[in-house]
């Protein structure tokens, strides 16, 4: 029987899901963890505990939710859900079905979490893409493809808000052209910078960058924090070395950028520059 349960866990080892099950009254039957999770100790004896004594918040409340859609007769159960973790969204999902035996007494509940994270952002990034080759073929106009640039970027998972700049090569400004997701008192004091302004002087150097918004708020910049905002990006957008705009997107959960959105925004912004030389 030992030879069995080893051979057994050689098999989940090469899994990279969480795997839970739960007698019919919400005991702990069996749980595996994948190395690299770590959501509880190794060593943690599970006998006689609920699975909310020892799962995380995030992860114990869609456990609740699938035991109590199978009160509704449902025998399984899916759902997607992200969870703010050292900083970075990561993103879940949650299977799990209702085993029945011909003693009602026996059954119980299986449940299958995996870290989705990559694959949402994979694809996140190929809507961009098709986005992208969309408005190639349908030829609108500047204004209208540097505006739905911008509601790619912010569709992205993890961003909540974001702007167009257009940069004016007469005086080195920056004058906001679109934006979304912004309060009217944010707009309001950033819809526009002088050539000695940060943002300027940032941009014209040609390369995006990556700001965690609690290092700007050390230079009193409080409209930051009003708005709850915990990571910026200033993309430049660019018609081969000539400073066109810049592209700005804020996130309230991000406290460092995933590289899979450093990789959607470079796009965006390298497309946002054809599309403001478009005729």
């Amino acid at each position: 029987m030992n030879r069995e349960i080893d051979f057994l866990n050689s098999i989940l080892r090469s899994f990279d899901e969480i795997i839970v099950v739960l007698d019919l009254s919400g005991y702990l039957q069996y749980i595996y963890q994948p190395d690299q999770w770590k959501l509880f100790p190794e060593a943690v004896n599970i006998s006689g505990k609920r699975f909310s004594e020892l799962l995380p918040a995030h992860l114990s409340e869609k456990i609740e939710a699938a035991i109590e859609s199978f009160s509704f007769s449902d025998s399984q159960y899916h759902t997607d859900y992200s969870q703010i973790i050292g900083g970075e969204v990561v993103w879940y999902s949650v299977n799990a079905a209702k085993t029945i035996s011909n003693n009602d007494n026996n059954g119980g509940y299986t449940i299958i979490v995996r870290n989705i994270t990559e694959q949402m952002y994979s694809e996140a990034i190929l809507r961009i893409e098709h986005d992208l080759e969309d408005m190639s073929r349908k030829k609108g106009t500047p204004e209208q493809n540097i505006r739905k640039c911008l509601m790619a970027a912010v569709n992205t998972p993890g961003i909540d808000c974001g702007g167009v700049y257009e940069f004016c090569s007469k005086d080195n400004s920056l004058s906001l052209m679109t934006c979304h997701g912004m309060s009217k008192e944010y707009v309001s004091h950033t819809s526009y910078y002088p050539s000695d302004s940060n943002l300027s002087r940032m941009v014209r150097r040609g390369i995006p960058a990556y700001v965690r918004c609690g290092e700007k708020r050390k230079s009193k910049d409080t409209m930051m924090e009003k708005e709850e905002l915990r990571a910026l990006t200033y993309c430049p957008v660019k018609d081969n070395d000539r400073l066109l705009a810049v592209l700005q997107i804020g996130s309230v959960n991000f406290d460092r950028w995933p590289d899979f959105t450093k990789m959607a925004l470079e796009t965006l912004s390298a497309h946002n520059g054809k599309t403001m030389v478009t005729d």
